[in-house]
């Protein structure tokens, strides 16, 4: 079984690194849990533009900087041995080495990473099985599209309610809920082939 993960906010805590750097550049005393959309940025009074020069400014330091969320590690690893993982992230390819630097410098195994906004029609290219993401357009995208997706909740995503979306609050779940699904598949696709 093939498996994709997204980094921010999904394997790696971004919106706290980010929300700590913004509300240190303009005064505001934003709180993680009060991120209830997608585009926080909206909060700082920034537009789309503003934002992206603001990420291409301080990019490299919020992605060094970000640590990954409780036991992601380690259940990462575990996913690594048994599957065939990809990081999927939609970061600018600007960003891919403070990227790769920043997993292995956490320890975070994968076969192979992929830049992109287009997940949906890259997991289709790739034959991924599940997505694992915290973006709702992503969650909407594929369970229209007939897709499984795990999503991590973010106050964000929280509207999103689909029989195929399914809903984990921390990487323990995540584990479980990949080892439920990789038991709807045929016995071949369940494991990576060995490598010759």
């Amino acid at each position: 079984m093939r498996i994709a993960i997204d980094l921010d906010n999904t394997l790696l805590n971004t919106s706290h690194t980010c929300i700590a750097l913004f509300n240190r550049l303009t005064g505001i005393d934003l709180a993680p849990e009060d991120e209830k959309h997608y585009r926080y940025y909206e909060f700082y009074g920034w537009s789309e533009e503003m934002y992206e020069v603001m990420y291409e400014r301080h990019g490299h330091d919020i992605h060094w900087d970000t640590a990954p969320y409780p036991n992601a590690v380690e259940i990462v690893k575990e996913l690594y041995s048994n599957y065939e993982l990809t990081i999927m992230t939609a970061r600018p390819e600007l960003f891919s080495d403070v990227t790769c630097k920043s997993l292995q410098h956490h320890n975070i195994p994968f076969h192979e990473i992929r830049f992109t906004r287009d997940k949906y029609n890259l997991c289709q290219a790739m034959n991924i099985d599940i997505l694992i993401d915290d973006a709702p357009h992503y969650a909407v995208e594929f369970s229209s599209k007939g897709k499984s997706f795990i999503i991590m909740d973010q106050p964000y995503n929280r509207f999103v309610d689909h029989n195929l979306v399914k809903r984990v609050t921390d990487w323990h779940e995540v584990r479980t809920a990949v080892s439920v699904m990789s038991d709807t598949k045929p016995p071949g696709q369940r494991v990576k082939e060995a490598k010759s």
